[in-house]
């Protein structure tokens, strides 16, 4: 009437005496690939039960792996997928969307591309399921992978779309990615470079003379995302052209400023700094500077464009010369020895005009100027720099009166050899402190305050006394010395024209007066001579005398006026 299932651990459904029943097998039984099940027949009466076995053989079902979930960028165009299917014989994908992207090739190829629709990317995910097929006598097994969708990267410039030339633009990147590079149509440069997201771009001089630059920035490190990019398009309009001059002056005049500056749309204004807290709006002011040297003044024009360039120029305000002199040696006799010690930066001194105080004047550097009496004299030296700058500088100066040089000697006429005393007399004699001597014969000199002195040879000499007091005044004194001997003769002369011993001299002296002459040996006189410069050659009215004995007379008048009178004999020999 009736049957019962027997199993190996499993269960029946909806129990074990449906004849129809489902059969779940256990662990151990899938585990041991088998199953053996037995039905036994019930209600038998009598009769033996009468029974059957079935064998359960388990093998693999399919396996589908879809793939990991991935996140991509909303401008995605595909998404690749790769999955795997095992035991089945194949695959097929679908999506849980209600409008779904597409397939390509198709959705049976298990390494197809999906192609995202606009409701996958605006819904921000898309659910995809792999199902195998082919299956067999199994059921057939599926997947999922989760594709999520990010928003792409954005990117905006910001920068101004219009410059004055000569400025920089200043640029900043702003991009989701935070990451970017830029680049110009142009030929300027960027700073510190390209690769930097906030720079900024300096014109050349091609893209001021096109009026304006193109400049665009793309993103890096997009992420999967399509690179993107803006563009700013720049205008350049012209700045002022600038330029200044000025006067060159010297410290405490005034300063003369002309504006050069240009526009192509006009001048509307000016702004000058002087460097010193002043300045002024007018177009060619005028200025007088506090101080001397370079001053750096800046010059703003502004344009009617509304753009406006700057001009700094180094304004020179040249140098007075700083005046100062010292007088030396500020001494009567010999004069007072003034020295310039003016100094000027940046130049020189080139003129000098010197006052003296008595209405001497002068214009060289260093004067030496002799003043008629001692006192105080207010000197003025006015000085000229090379750039014309011009100072002066009064001050008072004392003239001493110094030393009276005066000496005298025990005898201006002495012999040769004779010594010679020279006595000090110089006033005041208790302000002198130096002395010095020269005897005139360019050998003999003296320090003492008295000295004596010997000549060796005959001359007229000028004996020089120097003296000097306690305030470094000098003064000197020259007196003659004459120094002579008695006349002379030689016994013999050889006037032969060798160039020795050819002319008879009375020697000696010198002589204030002399009277030299020449007898043959009839007694006639056949020289004569006043002049001891001038003696006797050997001849008579051009004739040369026969050799012999020649007799001469001299009378001659000594330095100290004694008159000396010898004769005697001369023999001519050739």
């Amino acid at each position: 009437s009736g049957g019962l299932w027997l199993g190996q651990g499993g269960s029946f459904t909806p129990n074990a005496n449906t004849l129809n029943a489902g059969y779940s097998p256990s662990a151990g039984e899938i585990a041991n690939d088998t199953s053996v099940l037995i039905l036994s027949s019930t209600g038998n009466g009598f009769c033996p039960a009468g029974t059957d076995t079935l064998i359960i053989v388990y093998v693999p079902g399919p396996t589908v792996d879809a793939g990991p979930d991935v996140s991509v960028c909303k401008d995605t165009m595909g998404i690749p997928l790769n999955g795997t299917v095992t035991v089945a014989g194949g695959g097929q994908w679908s999506s849980l969307s209600t409008m779904p992207g597409s397939f390509s090739p198709a959705n049976d190829d298990l390494n197809a591309t999906y192609i995202p629709s606009s409701q996958d990317t605006t819904a921000g995910s898309v659910t995809l399921v792999l199902t195998s097929t082919f299956n067999g006598n199994c059921i057939a097994a599926s997947d999922t992978m989760v594709i999520s969708f990010f928003d792409p990267p954005t990117v905006d410039i910001l920068a101004v779309d219009t410059i004055c030339t000569g400025d920089p633009i200043v640029l900043d990147g702003n991009t989701t990615t935070g990451d970017g590079y830029w680049e110009t149509l142009g030929s300027g440069t960027f700073s510190p470079n390209d690769s930097t997201v906030i720079a900024s771009y300096m014109p050349s001089s091609a893209d001021n003379s096109a009026g304006n630059v193109t400049l665009i920035f793309y993103t890096l490190n997009n992420g999967g995302c399509q690179q993107r990019s803006d563009t700013v398009n720049v205008d350049i309009i012209e700045s002022p052209n600038m330029a200044f001059s000025f006067t060159e002056v010297c410290f405490g005049q005034v300063t003369d400023f002309t504006n050069n500056a240009t526009s192509p749309d006009g001048i509307s204004g000016y702004e000058w700094d002087f460097g010193d807290t002043n300045g002024s709006n007018q177009a060619n002011p005028s200025h007088t500077f506090g101080t001397e040297g370079p001053q750096n003044v800046t010059l703003i024009a502004f344009s009617n464009n509304g753009c406006s360039d700057t001009l700094t120029q180094s304004v020179d305000v040249h140098y007075l010369p700083d005046v100062d002199f010292v007088n030396s040696t500020p001494c009567l006799n010999g004069g007072s020895q003034f020295i310039d010690s003016t100094e000027v930066l940046d130049t020189t001194v080139i003129a000098w005009e010197w006052h003296f105080g008595d209405g001497g004047t002068d214009t060289v550097q260093d004067p030496l100027h002799v003043y008629q009496s001692a006192g105080t004299y207010n000197v003025t030296l006015i000085a000229t720099t090379g750039f014309g700058c011009v100072d002066s500088l009064t001050q008072p100066s004392t003239v001493l009166p110094g030393p009276n040089a005066n000496f005298s000697a025990d005898n201006y006429s002495v012999n040769l050899f004779q010594q010679v005393n020279f006595t000090d007399q110089s006033t005041p004699s208790l302000d002198i402190t130096d002395w010095y001597w020269e005897f005139g014969d360019g050998m003999g000199t003296s320090t003492s305050q008295n000295t004596s002195y010997a000549y060796d040879s005959t001359n007229t000499f000028s004996v020089l006394l120097v003296v000097t007091d306690v305030n470094g005044c000098m003064d000197s004194l020259y007196k003659d010395v004459v120094v002579f001997m008695p006349p002379v003769v030689p016994s013999g002369f050889t006037p032969n024209g060798d160039g020795q011993n050819d002319i008879l001299y009375v020697l000696g002296g010198p002589y204030k007066e002399l009277d030299f002459l020449i007898y043959n040996n009839w007694g006639e006189l056949i020289f004569e001579s006043h002049d001891q410069s001038v003696g006797w050659d050997g001849t008579y009215n051009g004739i040369d005398q026969p050799l012999g004995v020649f007799v001469y007379t001299v009378r001659a008048v000594t330095q100290d006026d004694e008159t000396h009178e010898l004769s005697g004999d001369v023999t001519l020999l050739r």
